[in-house]
C-alpha cells in the first residue's frame, strides 16, 4: 500500500541508470503521494552500460524488421499487380489473334518478332491509311 492508501503498482524503470529495474509506485500517479520503493537491488556498473546499448540495438532491429515487413507487403502487392497485368495481356493477345510465334497475325501479315520491326510497322501504318515516313 502506498501513502495515500491505494495499491502500489509494480513498474519497470527504463532510465539509463536503472534500465529494467523494477519498483513499486503509487497506482494513482496524479495524486502525487510520492510512494516509491525499489523491488530489485541496484544494478552494477557494467549492467548500467550494457543494458541501454542492448535496448538501442533491439530498437534498431525492430525498426529494420518493420521496414522489411513493409517492403515484403509492397512486393506481394506488386506480384499481384504483375499477375493481373499478365492476365490482361494474355486476354488482349488472344483477342488480337497471337499466333504463338512471338508476332501478331494481322490483315497485313505478322508484325513483331520474326518479321522486320521496321517493315511490320511500316506495313501497319500503310494499312491504316497513313503515309510511310521512312
Amino acid at each position: 500500500m502506498c501513502y495515500c492508501g491505494k495499491k502500489a503498482c509494480l513498474r519497470t524503470s527504463w532510465t539509463n541508470n536503472n534500465s529494467g529495474r523494477r519498483f513499486h509506485g503509487c497506482g494513482d500517479v496524479a495524486s502525487g503521494c510520492g510512494f516509491f520503493v525499489w523491488e530489485d537491488p541496484p544494478m552494477c556498473t557494467r549492467s548500467k552500460k550494457i543494458i541501454p546499448e542492448l535496448l538501442h540495438k533491439l530498437n534498431k532491429i525492430e525498426e529494420e524488421f518493420s521496414e522489411m515487413k513493409n517492403k515484403v507487403n509492397l512486393l506481394h502487392k506488386m506480384e499481384e499487380e504483375v499477375a493481373e497485368m499478365k492476365k490482361k495481356l494474355n486476354f488482349l493477345l488472344g483477342c488480337l489473334g497471337a499466333n504463338g510465334t512471338g508476332g501478331l497475325k494481322t490483315k497485313l501479315g505478322t508484325v513483331g518478332e520474326g518479321a522486320g520491326i521496321g517493315t511490320g510497322v511500316d506495313d501497319l501504318v500503310a494499312g491504316l491509311g497513313g503515309k510511310n515516313r521512312g
